[in-house]
């Protein structure tokens, strides 16, 4: 995959600005994170993380646009979504202080290694399925406490036009904590509002390189569309991991793959 070219590429200087407002971000970030490592109290820190992303995605220029059924409370939910970029985290993240779920490699990642680990964020070993029991007994317990937890089905990022094949395991935990899954749909657009994959970070593009893609357009918009809650406590007993990761694959499916742009998407919301 070919990560498109910016559709309003900035000028050096505000480049440089932003650059700086990032690495501010960073410092400031780091510091909180290890004083609440010191301190061994993690309990503010979802809010801290929805603070500090709505921060870098103003210093990016990143827009979040929230549409669709908006639940009242967002608290003790499962929240799933389709994966695109490390924007991700940050666009769900300022909508509601979360937990997320996040590959094992992640911990050994420079800097932000650290941050995401100080920041709250559960690890899970792909390589061992074992793992997957603990992790979603952790779930579980986050959840039955009120807890917003949030994680990446498809197990890896796409170019954000299509959609892998969710993974079923982590649904467990909302059935065995009883808890509603709520399913939304990331798509990306740049400064004209056409669908664009220049946030995309896979396989083929470092973190560097989308760091400094991202940087380098106008705008980047993010509409985060929520789909209807699945509520596996109102079902029957054949209600499985695997219902519930096909019902929140239709849901998120449908959304990713319109294609439409940004403005005629808006003109159907008022329909």
């Amino acid at each position: 995959m070919t990560v498109n070219s910016p559709a309003r590429p900035i000028s050096y200087s505000r480049r440089v600005k932003r650059l700086w407002l990032s690495w501010l971000w960073l410092v400031q970030l780091a510091r909180v994170a290890r004083r609440s490592a010191k301190q061994g109290d993690l309990t503010n820190t979802p809010l801290v993380m929805q603070q500090a992303s709505q921060q870098l995605l103003d210093a990016l220029n990143v827009r979040v646009e929230l549409h669709g059924k908006i639940p009242a409370d967002l608290d003790g939910l499962l929240v799933v979504a389709n994966h695109t970029s490390w924007l991700d985290i940050l666009a769900m993240a300022s909508v509601h202080p979360m937990q997320f779920i996040a590959k094992q490699e992640i911990k050994s990642w420079p800097v932000l290694g650290k941050i995401v680990v100080a920041m709250g964020t559960l690890f899970i070993n792909r390589a061992q399925r074992k793992d997957t029991a603990k992790i979603n007994a952790m779930i579980t317990d986050e959840l039955a406490h009120g807890g917003t937890v949030a994680f990446f089905p498809e197990a890896r990022t796409s170019d954000g036009k299509g959609l892998r094949a969710f993974k079923g395991a982590l649904f467990q935990a909302a059935i065995d904590s009883k808890s509603a899954v709520l399913p939304i749909a990331l798509r990306y657009f740049n400064a004209d509002g056409k669908r664009s994959s220049h946030a995309a970070f896979t396989d083929e593009v470092s973190l560097p390189k989308s760091f400094f893609t991202i940087l380098a357009e106008e705008e980047t918009v993010v509409r985060v569309d929520f789909t209807d809650v699945l509520r596996p406590e109102l079902r029957t007993e054949d209600t499985s991991r695997f219902t519930l990761k096909q019902q929140a694959q239709q849901q998120v499916a449908s959304l990713v793959l319109d294609d439409r742009d940004l403005q005629k998407l808006s003109e159907w919301d008022y329909l």
